[in-house]
């Protein structure tokens, strides 16, 4: 009662200063000014729980983090905890605001029903858990395998249910360690801080590890699951550290008042905020804890000061993206719609290098999600490396997407309007040349890209079971390979088709499946190429590469053999490559990595000498250069592409148009990219930030550090460029991945 009496003394009217009020009206005030402050309710053990929680989120965050600049590391520190205090202080209102509503539920119905009390204080907080899940719950079961089954009618009430049980569980815990305590009996809440502490290090674990960047409202929900462990550990700890160590009540009332106070200064204040954000630039670069608590801190003050116009929160931090940076207009270029023909003198210089061969068969080995590196490792994929050596090798190919959806479209197009199927795509002008397009290719790719790309449809298909017919298979999952019946496919076909002029589309899809992949096939595989168990990238991956080489081998000799080979156009090309462990990403799309964007692409045509090209070049140039060798004069206006064989000549025009990336998270675009096609640049704009990255291509690795800082004109000018290009979203419809 210290406190108190010091607050007495402190409201003692000073003599003479009473003025025109009476005393008792002075002493019935002091008494209401006593009586708050005694029972003044402040969330002080929720606040304590929250900013320890906060600050072991920062901590951990740091331990997975390669991209911290070390020049800035205390600048990182201290925004990092600035941010998760404000946060905490969030957290701790809305917790007490919980803890108090299942306490007063309990009090009520304690006099009457003691044994209903804490049971209905569980139910009321896994509620709210189960009311909180409710989006994961039903977007985990909106998957193409679901929805044939009862699992998407009953599985998100199981998956709602089974949240309230485990919260409610764990709140009847939490009760029983407390009521232990004060029967002196520390040892349960020992017990369950510590349970908590290990399903926090396990939910962490999980988040920070095991399919990165790929599912938001996973890792959300994770994420809210470390939260509410670490949240009821540190409650539990405080309760045991009272027992021995009191705090004074004005102590810990006014570190709670200062972490409240911080969280409305950082909302309210929106230089605070800018300066906060701009030490944190680089936290973008990874999928850790900063960032995302920085994207939900920014998203929360955009939603509460736009009420009314909330376009959705990737346009709306692309609106405050532009006028961040002065940027006058994000409209489409007319540029993209009418594209600046080809020069005279290059078309006429690129058609002598062609000469007059119109008649050459096209067979294109498409092979998904390998990478550049590997491609060039004459130790992994020799024949691949030999075919590009005796070919025109182009060493700096860019895919325009990090996943075949975005890849294929631009491959086959030559343009970047993906949402169009103009009559200059690839597979028409081959119809009007008299060809026969052909597609060999898995099951699981077909049935994959039948219903995402149907556009990509040829006039004859071979496709070959991967998978057993009494399993669910969806774009992953197939396990049995392909390579050589591919192969074999093409073989039979072409025997078939003797004399017919082609267009050959073998689809290799057993690298996108590496990890699924039969694990007999893939031992075999591993001694029958020696592979060993160690190096740079996994072994199942590398024994699939060097299958698919050999393959690739055995069908530039079968051409050989069958003397097609002195008639037909041989491209070799991969649609984008794989993260494999890059900052624990395993997969591709999601982000525009070199390892995921830079791809392989050989050309090899009879009558062109062997040549290597290291000019940046772009996937949305192979559909122009085909068209020349289908067809005598093909339309070239839709085209953003360029002919590749003018990249042999030896002062080739710059080109019309920079390359263009993009790359999604599942349902929806993440960002886009742009190159420059004569300096080593690389921009990207992320939307979940809305920060421009900007890399140089020079450096061992280029996607480790962003140069944005110190090359301002460059970003500026590429963004220019960026949002005025057929990729960047004017609309909600925009930012869908999947364009049919």
């Amino acid at each position: 009662m210290q406190h108190c009496a010091a607050a007495h003394r402190a409201c003692e009217p000073p003599v003479g200063r009473i003025g025109t009020l009476s005393r008792s009206t002075f002493l019935r005030a002091r008494a209401i000014v006593l009586s708050v402050w005694s029972r003044l309710v402040l969330p002080t053990r929720p606040a304590f729980a929250a900013a320890l929680t906060a600050w072991c989120f920062v901590v951990v965050d740091a331990g997975v983090r390669h991209n911290v600049p070390a020049r800035s590391r205390l600048e990182h520190w201290g925004a990092s905890l600035a941010l998760y205090s404000a946060a905490a202080g969030a957290v701790s209102v809305s917790a007490a605001l919980l803890i108090g509503a299942a306490r007063w539920l309990r009090a009520r119905l304690e006099p009457q029903h003691p044994r209903l009390a804490a049971a209905a204080a569980s139910l009321l907080l896994a509620s709210v858990a189960m009311a909180a899940s409710t989006s994961v719950a039903f977007w985990a079961f909106s998957g193409a395998k679901a929805k044939r089954t009862l699992l998407a009618i009953w599985g998100p009430y199981a998956c709602m249910l089974a949240v309230g049980f485990a919260v409610a569980g764990l709140t009847l815990l939490v009760d029983w360690a407390v009521r232990g305590r004060s029967k002196g009996r520390p040892g349960r809440s020992v017990f369950v801080a510590a349970a908590c502490a290990f399903g926090c290090v396990l939910t962490a674990r999980v988040d920070l590890t095991v399919f990165v960047a790929l599912y938001a409202r996973l890792h959300a929900a994770l994420e809210a699951a470390t939260w509410i462990l670490l949240l009821v550990f540190w409650s539990l700890v405080a309760g045991l550290l009272a027992r021995s160590w009191s705090t004074p009540k004005w102590l810990s009332h006014g570190a709670t008042l200062a972490l409240l106070g911080w969280t409305v200064t950082y909302a309210t204040l929106p230089w605070v905020r800018h300066r906060i954000e701009d030490s944190l630039k680089h936290v973008w670069l990874e999928d850790a804890y900063v960032g995302r608590m920085l994207r939900r801190a920014g998203d929360a003050v955009a939603y509460v000061s736009s009420l009314g116009a909330w376009r959705g929160p990737e346009l709306q931090r692309l609106a405050q993206f532009a006028r961040k940076y002065d940027i006058a207009s994000t409209a489409r270029s007319p540029a993209w719609d009418d594209p600046a023909p080809e020069s005279p003198k290059l078309v006429q210089a690129v058609g002598a290098l062609r000469g007059q061969r119109r008649d050459l068969n096209v067979i294109i080995y498409y092979v998904d999600t390998l990478r550049h590196d590997v491609s060039a490792d004459p130790a992994l994929m020799p024949h691949t490396v030999a075919f590009a050596r005796s070919a025109i090798d182009f060493t700096h190919a860019y895919s325009t997407g990090s996943d075949t959806l975005r890849a294929l479209p631009g491959l086959t197009g030559g343009s970047y309007d993906f949402a169009a199927t103009k009559p200059t795509d690839m597979l028409s002008v081959a119809r009007r040349a008299h060809m026969t397009p052909t597609l060999v290719i898995s099951q699981s790719a077909f049935e994959f890209l039948d219903r995402l790309r149907p556009s990509f449809r040829f006039d004859e298909t071979l496709h070959l079971r991967d998978y057993d017919r009494a399993k669910k298979v969806w774009g992953y999952g197939a396990d049995a390979p392909t390579a050589e019946r591919l192969v074999d496919a093409a073989f039979e076909w072409l025997d078939k088709n003797a004399g017919r002029r082609f267009l050959l589309w073998v689809f290799n899809f057993d690298l996108h499946a590496w990890r699924e992949l039969d694990e007999s096939y893939i031992q075999a595989a591993a001694e029958r190429f020696h592979e060993p168990k160690e190096g740079k990238f996994p072994q199942r991956y590398r024994v699939v590469a060097r299958d698919v080489d050999a393959q690739f081998g055995r069908l530039l000799e079968g051409l050989e053999a069958r003397n097609l080979d002195r008639s037909t156009l041989v491209m070799a090309v991969s649609d984008h490559g794989e993260g494999l462990g890059r900052h624990d990403f395993w997969v591709h799309s999601v982000f525009l990595w070199e390892p995921l964007v830079r791809v392989m692409l050989a050309m090899r045509v009879p009558g062109l000498k062997p040549a290597v090209v290291n000019d940046k070049v772009s996937l949305v140039d192979v559909a122009p250069t085909l068209a020349r060798y289908m067809l005598a004069d093909p339309d070239m206006s839709d085209y953003h592409g360029e002919d590749l064989l003018g990249y042999l000549l030896p002062r080739r025009p710059p080109r019309r148009f920079p390359l263009l990336m993009s790359a999604c998270s599942k349902l929806t675009m993440a960002r886009i990219g742009l190159v420059d096609p004569v300096g080593p640049w690389k921009l990207v704009l992320p939307f979940e930030s809305a920060v421009p990255e900007l890399y140089d291509l020079r450096t061992t690795d280029p996607d480790d550090v962003s140069v944005a800082d110190a090359h301002p004109r460059q970003v500026l000018e590429m963004l220019n460029v960026l949002v005025s290009s057929p990729l960047y979203p004017r609309k909600a419809a925009d930012l869908e991945a999947y364009i049919r």
